[in-house]
């Protein structure tokens, strides 16, 4: 998850310069000074945010059981049906 989501916000940052040299600006706006605008301070997270919902769903849906059984075969595995 953390590899995935810093690949993400630097993907995220690096479409958000790619848009600004294809409009012709430097920054997104003037509300900081010497910050590049607030747009600067979140793009990473307009990309990564999508992604950590998602797997936040997935984890709650089904993914979480699956992790159970696979941790519960890992630690107790009298009562998973191994031994």
């Amino acid at each position: 998850m953390g590899l995935i989501g810093s690949c993400l916000a630097q993907l995220g940052d690096l479409i958000a310069s790619l848009i600004k040299r294809t409009c012709g600006v430097k920054d997104f706006g003037n509300i900081m000074p010497g910050h590049g605008g607030a747009l600067d301070r979140f793009d990473s997270v307009i990309m990564v945010s999508p992604f950590i919902y998602y797997l936040c769903l997935f984890m709650m849906e089904g993914g979480m059981t699956l992790y159970n059984k696979i941790s519960l075969m890992a630690f107790q595995p009298r009562e998973a049906g191994i031994l």
